[in-house]
């Protein structure tokens, strides 16, 4: 047998992987669930903002191009698109478990 490969070393080495990483402060990384949501929503709004704002100055008559508007309307619809395809899988994964019996 080669030392170190034996069953004992092997079995560290997969203790060491399966270990707890060590609490840290919150990164962008290690942000809830929640707090990603809440983000998306946030910026979800803030496309939809922009897109009306940008529509309104096109309507007044001012300096801004079709493709301007057209690209800021078609980020906050797929960003609301998302949002709310999210939103149906979440609700579904909750009816999901409500059927579970226990």
């Amino acid at each position: 047998m080669i030392y170190g490969s034996g069953p004992i070393q092997r079995m560290s080495r997969v203790d060491s992987v399966l270990s707890p990483a060590p609490q840290t402060t919150r990164t962008e990384s290690s942000k809830s669930f929640a707090d990603h949501l809440k983000e998306a929503v946030k910026r979800t709004s803030e496309l939809q903002l922009a897109a009306d704002q940008t529509a309104a100055a096109f309507a007044r008559g001012e300096d801004v191009d079709i493709h301007t508007v057209m690209i800021a309307a078609e980020k906050a619809s797929i960003a609301f698109n998302y949002l709310v395809s999210v939103r149906n899988r979440l609700l579904e994964s909750y009816q999901e478990i409500m059927r579970m019996q226990v």
